[in-house]
């Protein structure tokens, strides 16, 4: 992933998307489904890409 100067929210949306990249890469949904860290984490990257957007406007 590229470097860039963001702002704090769009850093930790672009932080949780690589997340997920990265931790889903080469992974089957039988994969997904088996392993129940791997939903939890991308649960939680999921919410904070999600919520962020409805404080991006004022943040940034």
């Amino acid at each position: 992933m590229a470097k860039r100067k963001v702002g704090p929210v769009l850093a930790e949306i672009l932080e949780a998307i690589h997340g997920i990249e990265t931790h889903a890469a080469g992974k089957s949904l039988g994969d997904f489904e088996r392993d129940w860290l791997l939903r939890l984490a991308i649960q939680r990257a999921l919410e904070i890409i999600s919520k962020q957007p409805a404080t991006f406007q004022t943040n940034c």
